[in-house]
This record gives structure tokens, C-alpha cells and sequence, in this order.
């Protein structure tokens, strides 16, 4: 299949416009545009700087099958991991602009294992909950640390950062839309 053709898939299957993914993935419009057109065949750098803006992999992008019903279950190993800094995730579900995903930050060793090193914004909405540990949220001008049990819910649109400052491991079960 096209690569034009299978990002045009990938993207309507998360229920995206062309002008959400390129929000997402910070590229043009028109570059979305002509890819998905098949007028224009994308650099490996410039499709991972895309695929970034979706929950998959450069390997997944490739193999997926879009006629392929999703699966019902699945084990830890056949699940999306990232790892970055000192956060671990796999992802439980993806589809139609909703993510659901199981986050571990790693226990504070004098640098907190964060989302980001600053505050950032992106789009969509975010909603979590602490299943162990606790983790220091700031949003906007707001800053709470939350205990297990407690979570959280924001506009991404907002300046936010969410970090473990904790000496000990945060699991949180978190989705984004």
C-alpha cells in the first residue's frame, strides 16, 4: 500500500483532519496534504516527525493492517512501549483520537523523571489517575502533588508539566484525546 495512502488511513482511523495531524505532528498542512496525495514520497526523518503526532511506531506504521479488526486481547509484549527520560509507557489503546496509556515515572534520583523538561502545550484533553506513588502536576498557574486515587484532568491547550519528584516509583493509567 502507498505510504500516502496508509497515512491517510492511520489518520481518519484516529478521526483526524489532515490540519489536526499536521497540528500534532508540527508540520504543514500541505505537506500532509501532498504526502497523503501520493504527489510527494516523505524522507524516513520527515515520516517519523508525522508519525510522532499519532501513538505508533515507524515498524507499526508499515505493518498495520487497516483491514484488520482490532484486537480483544493482548499481553504486555505485543503492546506500544516508549521510553523517554525517566518515563516508561505502553500503550492499551489507540483508536479514533483516543489514547489510553499505562505510564510508570521512574523513582527521583535528584532529577525528577517528567512529561517534559519545561512547560508545554499541545492539543486535546488529558485525564489521569494515580494508581501508585504520587506525582506532581502543574497546570497553568496551578501545582498539586496527588497521592494514589486521587487524579487530574486538563486541557492541553495549557501550559503543563507532570513530574515524579518522588523517591520512589509513579504508575499512572492515563487517556488522551
Amino acid at each position: 500500500m502507498p505510504i500516502g495512502r496508509r497515512l491517510q488511513l492511520l489518520r481518519e482511523r484516529n478521526g483526524w483532519s489532515q490540519r489536526e495531524l499536521a497540528k500534532r505532528s508540527g508540520v504543514t498542512n500541505s505537506v500532509i496534504s501532498t504526502i497523503e496525495q501520493g504527489r510527494v514520497s516523505p524522507s524516513i526523518s520527515s515520516l517519523e516527525k508525522i508519525l510522532a503526532g499519532f501513538p505508533v511506531s515507524l515498524r507499526e506504521f508499515f505493518t498495520f493492517d487497516p483491514d484488520a479488526e482490532a484486537p480483544v486481547f493482548f499481553a504486555v509484549g505485543e503492546m506500544e512501549t516508549r521510553q523517554f527520560g525517566g518515563l516508561n509507557s505502553r500503550r492499551l489503546f489507540a483508536h479514533q483520537g483516543v489514547a489510553v496509556t499505562h505510564v510508570v515515572y521512574e523513582a527521583s534520583t535528584g532529577e525528577a523523571a517528567s512529561s517534559s523538561p519545561s512547560l508545554y502545550q499541545r492539543d486535546g484533553m488529558t485525564v489521569g489517575v494515580i494508581i501508585s506513588g504520587q506525582l506532581e502536576v502543574t497546570v497553568g498557574g496551578q501545582v498539586r502533588v496527588l497521592q494514589a486515587g486521587e487524579g487530574y484532568q486538563f486541557d492541553q491547550t495549557r501550559p503543563h508539566c507532570i513530574r515524579n519528584l518522588a523517591e520512589e516509583e509513579c504508575v499512572v493509567l492515563s487517556v488522551s484525546c
